[in-house]
């Protein structure tokens, strides 16, 4: 007994869809409270700011490939205490990098992971 199962309806959304663009869009953290980052990196990115320290830092965003403008969240994860999301957009309409420098109020002498993606 064989039994053929045939769709009973086809659908298809969009045009030149791609599977994995080229070249690939990227977000990359590429400062953190005045400390850089290697573009590209895999480890999450800690900041721990020192007693005497002012908790006004900078965070800057790297958007490259995207040639749109990009909506993001930069996320603060203190290791004790609730995160804190900052929503942002980058301008990266004429493709190649585009950085954003974010003002950002961390938490003094608290390891804080930040994080960063598209919305």
């Amino acid at each position: 007994m064989f039994f053929t199962f045939e769709p009973l309806d086809l659908t298809s959304v969009g045009s030149n869809m791609v599977v994995f663009p080229s070249p690939i869009p990227r977000l990359d953290i590429v400062s953190a409270a005045g400390t850089a980052i290697t573009e590209g990196e895999s480890t999450p990115v800690s900041i721990n700011l020192p007693f005497n320290a002012s908790s006004m830092q900078t965070v800057t965003v790297r958007a490259t490939d995207f040639n749109t403008v990009v909506d993001i969240d930069l996320v603060l994860q203190p290791e004790n205490g609730s995160r804190i999301v900052i929503p942002e957009t980058i301008d990266n309409s004429a493709g190649g990098s585009t950085d954003k420098v974010i003002n950002v109020d961390l938490p003094v002498n608290v390891q804080t992971k930040v994080f960063v993606w598209t919305r």
